[in-house]
């Protein structure tokens, strides 16, 4: 039988966790939500760009948490899981939060508020 490299009865080919494969998918699903996610960020304002792609990352982080949480995986093992892509993500979103601009964000919302986000026409849609 072919079973996995740690010795967990699982068949190499149904888990994908060969030396490198289970790596390389979750490495790779960790790109993918990373890209999502900056790409989400990118239609906010630039002055809450950062604060966008922190809580875009942080709230991706609890989605794979909970996904590993369904898919019953353990979180100290010797290969890559969901629970190691969720601790990255979380860490991106923490570190994209130490950059933004407190005072800009302010200055960008008090701007707004008193402009109004709305055109001031009556003809205007939506």
């Amino acid at each position: 039988m072919d079973t996995g490299p740690y010795g967990d009865g699982k068949r190499l080919h149904k888990q994908g966790r060969g030396p490198d494969g289970g790596n390389r998918r979750v490495l790779g699903n960790l790109i993918l939500i990373l890209g999502i996610c900056v790409i989400l960020a990118t239609v906010s304002p630039v002055p809450l760009r950062a604060a966008a792609v922190s809580n875009f990352l942080i709230i991706a982080s609890f989605g794979v948490a909970i996904s590993a949480l369904l898919h019953r995986q353990k979180p100290f093992v010797p290969y890559l899981t969901r629970w190691d892509q969720a601790v990255v993500l979380y860490l991106l979103g923490m570190l994209a939060a130490t950059v933004v601009d407190p005072d800009a964000m302010q200055n960008f919302l008090q701007s707004e508020s008193q402009t109004g986000a709305l055109p001031a026409s009556d003809d205007a849609t939506l």
